[in-house]
């Protein structure tokens, strides 16, 4: 399949972390359990309100493990759900061991589903808006998975995202100067881009913050110690009250993420 040139940066950004490796990555946090459901908890208002046989998508979706522990949410509703997941990774797919799950490689940024597997009464985005480096990318993409929704549908998204613009700011500096072409948002930023997308966005809850340390980052983006010193140096040229979730240690830095959950709808929609 054809890639745009950004997908292409993701790919290579991320070539240490694919297939099965994905599961190791910053100590297992995308495996673990207990964030899955967190996940669960916070949107289970909505994952209730889904018809018997809901078509469930997520996109970006690695492995799948997400979608996988919805879906096992669901048959205990006694729901029948049909599950679809996608990534631009085929190794991330080929990681999904379930054979009912169908597997679709796809870039976000000109997916279009529609005719070969329908709309969806659920999206699932975990930690994948960040992925793209500009608002417009980002609307861009939400705009596209809105029109992937059934009538009534719901875009069920978790990302990092900070109270604090200038905090938000630094690490997408951090990453676009020495990780990967991302960009995180503030809270503001998160309401901007779904509404320009034509979606209504509420924050239902918070699954586990991430904490990462500079030797996460050095594992899977192959840092140098003038990498890391680059990245001190601009931690460090913020004041800390601006900075909350960054933190200078002796030789790296620390640095961690509130994971907020929103559910996101065109405002014609309602959950009963």
């Amino acid at each position: 399949m054809k890639l745009s040139k950004h997908a292409k940066q993701n790919l290579r950004a991320d070539k240490r972390v694919q297939g099965k490796r994905w599961g190791k990555t910053y100590g297992g946090f995308w495996h673990n359990p207990a964030n899955a459901q967190a996940f669960v908890r916070a949107t289970n208002r909505y994952l209730r309100a889904l018809p018997d046989e809901p078509a469930v998508l997520e996109v970006g979706s690695a492995d799948g493990f997400l979608a996988e522990t919805v879906a096992s949410h669901l048959r205990k509703l006694g729901k029948h759900p049909h599950v679809t997941i996608s990534d631009m990774s085929a190794k991330h797919l080929a990681a999904n061991p379930n054979p009912r799950t169908r597997k679709i490689q796809a870039d976000l940024l000109t997916l279009n589903l529609t005719r070969t597997a329908g709309r969806f009464d659920v999206i699932l985005m975990r930690s994948v808006l960040h992925y793209f480096p500009t608002l417009a990318l980002q609307t861009r993409v939400l705009r596209r998975l809105r029109r992937h929704l059934a009538p009534g549908g719901v875009l069920l998204l978790q990302d990092s995202v900070f109270e604090r613009q200038r905090e938000a700011d630094l690490l997408t500096r951090i990453f676009q100067t020495k990780l990967a072409p991302w960009r995180f948002n503030s809270t503001r930023e998160i309401q901007t881009v779904t509404r320009h997308a034509g979606l209504r966005a509420t924050r239902v809850g918070f699954a586990p913050d991430i904490h990462v340390t500079h030797d996460d980052h050095a594992r899977r983006y192959a840092l140098t110690p003038a990498d890391t010193r680059h990245i001190r140096a601009l931690i460090q040229a913020v004041p800390a009250t601006d900075r909350p979730h960054h933190h200078l240690t002796k030789n790296g830095y620390t640095a961690s993420a509130a994971s907020a959950i929103y559910a996101c709808r065109a405002p014609s929609t309602r959950t009963t």
